[in-house]
């Protein structure tokens, strides 16, 4: 029997002072473990309250961030396409300058027509630019509407919805870039317009020049 059964026997007289200290120290013993058993329970319950509000709070965030990622993402998208559609304008454009251009230069001498030939030169170069960081912004804006679309399902990961994000921004950066070198394109074909504007005047000059030395090789 055990100190504490002993001590607890029906015939007191038969009991020593040593069981019922044996007794009292085991009763110690238990009371310990129950209390340590207690804190550790206590530990654990706030562990899991802890966990809960955790996942509460990364449940609510990723809601917050798919509702972000919708509402920017459209956005974000419709930009960049429209970005790539006005840089491909712009180089329609320059090309367009271009070729009026060489049509008063492609013969000429004068130091104007020289001035347009290299400005046009810089404008097919611009053009060409604009073009492809139009398109890169497109391709941009149709990943980002891909990931967008993954990222707003219903049980999306948090990884599915950072990969919407990164590509929102990789769609920003595409766009801006796109519309700096619209921007560029524009400014170069507006510069070419009036160099060959230059040009037309000097050409046309040297050729009254011309007429008239020819009409006065006999004087």
């Amino acid at each position: 029997l055990s100190p504490l059964a002993t001590a607890a026997s029906s015939d007191p007289t038969s009991v020593e002072p040593s069981d019922i200290k044996a007794a009292e120290d085991e009763v110690d013993v238990a009371l310990k473990a129950a209390a340590v058993a207690d804190k550790k329970a206590a530990k654990a319950e706030t562990a899991a309250k802890k966990a809960n509000s955790v996942a509460v709070s990364a449940n609510e965030e990723a809601a917050g961030a798919q509702q972000r990622v919708k509402k920017e993402g459209a956005a974000v998208v419709l930009n960049a396409e429209r970005a790539s559609e006005l840089a491909g304008t712009a180089k329609t454009d320059a090309d367009n300058a271009v070729t009026a251009s060489e049509t008063i230069t492609e013969d000429g001498t004068s130091k104007e027509s020289a001035a347009a030939k290299e400005l046009a030169t810089q404008v097919t170069a611009e053009g060409e630019k604009a073009k492809m960081k139009g398109d890169a912004a497109k391709t941009a804006g149709d990943d980002a509407k891909t990931a967008i679309d993954t990222a707003t399902a219903d049980g999306a990961s948090p990884d599915e919805i950072a990969e919407a994000v990164t590509k929102i921004d990789e769609a920003k950066e595409a766009t801006t870039a796109a519309k700096k070198q619209t921007e560029r394109t524009h400014d170069f074909t507006k510069r070419l317009k009036q160099a060959t504007k230059e040009a037309a005047k000097a050409e046309k000059s040297k050729e009254d020049y011309d007429t008239w030395l020819a009409s006065h090789q006999d004087d």
